[in-house]
């Protein structure tokens, strides 16, 4: 097990901006999990120890000038299914944690649709042990989270995603961090350029991507999903904490440079400090694929023209 160590935001700020203490854990949870209570309880417990143990060494080491009370703590979407709002258990568990240290913490959970389905949704407590807001996924894995076939169609309706059947979220709700505001999406949310950039266009001044990423093993994928983060983070300039079950986490600034990047499959601990970083927003921000759109419109132009050409040779 990693030992948590102090690791301040790599480059200079302001110390005049405002600034938040991020913990990131990366508990390395099994893919291969029973189920029982016994096991849920102790990989609960391995979230929690990695969380005081990092919050206490932060503590430790103020730096720039942050509140020893501006503390972060996110757990990565993790295959134990927490369900937040349902489980009476892990409600009290998570809110005394964060009312006696003084903390928010930001988590996966599954939680209840409207319709009476379930979403996959990232949850954050704050240090009155509250849910001060939920983002629920939007963009969903295909025949992972959802089927996307008519239903119409022969058959589809005895095909299942691998991890149930989701529905999609609809409102790209920003999370209160102090004088921040964070724009949290979830696994493969990282490869669709519109998530992160609606959450920008929304007004969030942080990037938050939670995954769990130990499906596939240890494949090209990780870093795959890695460098999705990287260029969302470069699109829109704004700075990105990724948090993963099993690797790879890391911080990546609005220049796509990454810090502190985990090993894959050990348990691992990240403590940054975020602030306000990208000013006001991008030419893709506002205006998203439209170069890329303009650009394949004039290359059709001069295939064309060069077509008309040869045919009145």
């Amino acid at each position: 097990m990693a030992i948590p160590s102090f690791q301040p935001r790599p480059e200079h700020r302001d110390e005049a901006t405002p600034a938040l203490i991020v913990i990131a854990i990366q508990p390395n949870v099994p893919m291969d999990l029973s189920g029982d209570t016994a096991e849920m309880n102790a990989l609960l417990q391995r979230h929690l120890s990695l969380s005081l143990s990092a919050l206490n060494d932060a503590k430790a080491h103020p730096v720039f000038g942050v509140a020893s009370d501006s503390h972060l703590i996110i757990w990565p979407e993790s295959p134990m299914n927490f369900s937040y709002s349902r489980d009476p258990h892990l409600r009290q568990v998570v809110g005394d944690f964060a009312r006696d240290n003084h903390t928010s913490i930001l988590l996966n959970s599954l939680e209840p649709a409207s319709d009476g389905g379930d979403q996959n949704s990232a949850v954050m407590v704050n240090e009155e042990g509250a849910i001060a807001a939920r983002y629920d996924k939007i963009r969903l894995m295909p025949f992972g989270e959802y089927v996307p076939l008519p239903r119409w169609l022969p058959g589809a309706s005895s095909v299942r995603g691998i991890v149930g059947e989701f529905t999609p979220g609809s409102s790209y709700t920003l999370m209160p961090l102090g004088a921040l505001r964070a724009g949290v999406f979830i696994c493969i949310e990282a490869a669709h350029p519109a998530i992160a950039r609606s959450f920008t266009n929304e007004g969030a001044d942080v990037l938050i991507n939670i995954s769990n990423d130990g499906y596939l093993g240890p494949t090209p994928v990780m870093r795959q999903h890695l460098a999705n983060a990287i260029f969302r983070a470069v699109e829109n300039n704004r700075d990105l904490v990724r948090v993963t079950n099993t690797g790879i986490t890391a911080f990546i600034n609005s220049n796509g440079e990454t810090f502190d990047v985990t090993p894959g499959f050990q348990t691992a601990v990240r403590t940054w400090t975020i602030s306000k970083n990208g000013e006001g927003t991008t030419f893709y921000s506002r205006h998203g694929d439209a170069f890329v759109y303009a650009c394949a419109l004039i290359s059709l132009g001069f295939v064309s023209a060069s077509f008309m050409k040869r045919r009145f040779v």
